[in-house]
């Protein structure tokens, strides 16, 4: 069924549904009708005359009632830097996006290449909505593996760690139960799949093994393990919460998922193990698991203290940053036709401006424009100037509907991460500073939404770490109900996640459409095995029996959910594949945490109250 969920990764899904730059963009579409265009290359040094038959079956496509004109490129009256390359034609479609929050038009792209591959042509296309509707299959085709690829090897750990085919089976129905119930909201509540969800489906199918490995590690009597598993589930509830209050429909869609994933594991759990359906006879390799040889505790503290030193310089360099073809497959063919498409035809991601005319003089306008078009990141430019006087400019979005004054300026410059257009657009801006002192061109068009996204995931990010961080705390001292207890307990936590935010520093990982999430997703999951080793801690005030009992769970969740982890590697994706990496780097510390250092940590706190 995953494949049928409706699939969604325009940018606009990353700004808060009230944002300002929705709204401004919304003017500018109002006002001067479209700023989405595509941009088609024939290859046609084989066949010359393939060019005037594809002519008529191209201009069929003013037929549709978005498409505003196709012609060749470069347009008239567009100033162009790269000559058309020989045995090449170019052609430049321009189109009415759907609505002012989504200018893809993939029914457009569709027929393009139907006409393209019904003619056997060789051809290159980009422009507006290419990249993302080749992320959305690259969301699709991903999901379907990873959530394929996740059930066998599930069923693999399962049969070589449990050994015991009713109990194989009560922790598979669980799994399957929990996936079930996140297919179950996504069509209910209209969720639309994208990247960043890709990761929920498994994370989902191997978390929902956690309760079950430490109920069978306790003979399969889930009255055992039911108050850490209630704090467990609630805790991660509350970390997946976090997101619900972003305002970012996609981070919000994010939290509805996991909160609905969670939930349908402990229910399943329940349905499955509770009281104790079924006697688990506990295996030799539960019972050995936990007795390996541990370091000198001496080196513990100094260690771990030496670790945050060394993440601390990184999480400084921390940014966020938002690059579409950061996100796609290098090996897709919209990544190859984007580069092709720029060698041939030069840049052609319009960069938008509005002038008012009326108060600007023209000559200082033109000197502006010609500067920035030396520019060498500028490829081309067209600007209402440069129009013969007779000219319709309201009628070719050249002119504003709503203030005739108000006149458009576009530059085509290459597709580029929002950290290097805010820079473009800030030299753009120095450039105009000796020719206008008050009415100064404004910058309109996709780009005002694409360069704000990065500070909106960073606010985000920020504020759902913090929010996890103070709800995680504070359940915590409930559960604990001293500070003493606390404060060791959250230390082996955020030590993980400090070290990997600090390692995406240093890597120069960036915090994107899919890794921000990844701050309070992992601390709400690492959280969990602490809960269950200091509930047996404070059953039996000794922190060796405490890790005889729930070691072995611990163990097992910890290297089962990392298993899940390593499949997100197999992405074509980068960002997927740095998630998958720093997830199971995170797992794996949050697990030395809990069997060293937390251990230690306790037994300090312990010889002092003596």
């Amino acid at each position: 069924m995953i494949p049928e969920i409706d699939l969604d990764n325009s940018l606009e899904r990353w700004l808060p549904v009230q944002s300002q730059e929705l709204k401004q963009y919304q003017n500018f579409i109002e006002d001067f009708g479209s700023d989405a265009l595509l941009i088609l290359v024939l290859d046609t040094r084989d066949n010359p005359q393939a060019e005037k038959s594809i002519d008529t079956e191209l201009l069929s496509l003013e037929e549709l009632d978005y498409v505003m004109g196709v012609g060749n490129w470069p347009a008239r009256y567009v100033q162009h830097k790269k000559p058309a390359g020989e045995g090449y034609t170019t052609y430049l479609i321009r189109f009415r996006p759907e609505s002012h929050s989504n200018p893809n038009r993939p029914e457009l792209l569709d027929r393009i290449d139907a006409i393209m591959n019904d003619r056997g042509m060789d051809y290159h296309l980009a422009g507006t909505g290419v990249i993302a509707r080749a992320i959305n299959q690259q969301t699709s085709r991903d999901a379907t593996r990873f959530l394929l690829t996740g059930i066998l090897v599930l069923l693999v750990f399962v049969v070589i760690v449990i050994g015991d085919l009713i109990a194989i089976l009560q922790t598979l129905l669980v799994a399957l139960a929990a996936i079930a119930s996140l297919v179950f909201i996504s069509v209910l509540a209209g969720i639309p799949l994208s990247i960043a969800h890709t990761v929920i489906p498994l994370l989902i199918l191997f978390y929902s093994t956690s309760i079950s490995m430490h109920v069978l590690s306790h003979k399969g009597d889930f009255r055992k393990i039911l108050v850490p598993a209630i704090w467990v589930s609630s805790t991660t509830v509350l970390g997946f919460s976090a997101f619900l209050f972003s305002g970012i429909p996609l981070l919000t869609d994010f939290a509805v998922l996991g909160i609905t994933g969670i939930a349908g594991v402990f229910g399943a759990s329940i349905l499955m193990f509770y009281p104790n359906t079924y006697r688990y006879r506990k295996r030799l390799f539960f019972k050995r698991i936990i007795h390996f040889p541990r370091p000198d505790s001496r080196w513990l503290v100094p260690a771990s203290l030496a670790l945050c030193l060394v993440a601390f310089p990184g999480i400084w360099q921390l940014k966020s940053e938002i690059y579409s073809l950061a996100i796609l497959d290098p090996s897709s063919k919209a990544f190859y036709d984007h580069e092709k498409v720029e060698e041939l035809v030069g840049p052609y991601f319009p960069l938008e401006y509005v002038i008012d005319d009326e108060r600007t003089p023209r000559n200082l306008i033109s000197r502006w424009v010609h500067d920035v078009y030396d520019m060498p990141e500028v490829g081309a430019v067209a600007s209402f100037h440069r129009f013969p006087p007779l000219q319709d400019l309201q009628a070719i979005g050249y002119r504003s509907k709503a203030d005739p004054d108000k006149h458009r300026i576009t530059f085509f410059v290459p597709l580029m991460s929002t950290s290097d257009g805010k820079l473009l657009t800030e030299r753009i801006d120095e450039l105009g500073k000796p020719y206008f002192k008050s009415q100064r061109p404004l910058l309109q068009g996709f780009m005002t939404l694409y360069a704000n996204i990065a500070d909106a995931l960073l606010e985000a990010f920020r504020q759902s770490l913090l929010f996890g961080f103070i709800v995680i705390s504070i359940i915590m001292a409930i559960y604990l109900g001293r500070w003493k207890l606390l404060l060791p307990a959250m230390v082996v936590n955020i030590l993980p996640i400090l070290v990997m935010l600090g390692l995406m520093g240093w890597l120069n990982i960036r915090l994107d459409m899919v890794t921000i999430p990844i701050g309070c997703l992992l601390l709400s999951i690492v959280v969990d095995d602490t809960f269950h080793f200091m509930h047996w801690y404070k059953v039996t005030r000794d922190e060796e029996l405490a890790l005889q009992k729930a070691g072995p769970g611990i163990v097992i969740t910890s290297f089962v959910i990392c298993s899940g982890f390593v499949i997100l590697l197999l992405s074509g994706s980068p960002p997927v594949r740095y998630f998958g990496l720093l997830s199971i780097s995170a797992i794996a510390m949050a697990l030395l945490g809990d069997i060293l250092l937390l251990p230690h940590f306790l037994r300090l706190v312990h010889k002092k109250n003596e």
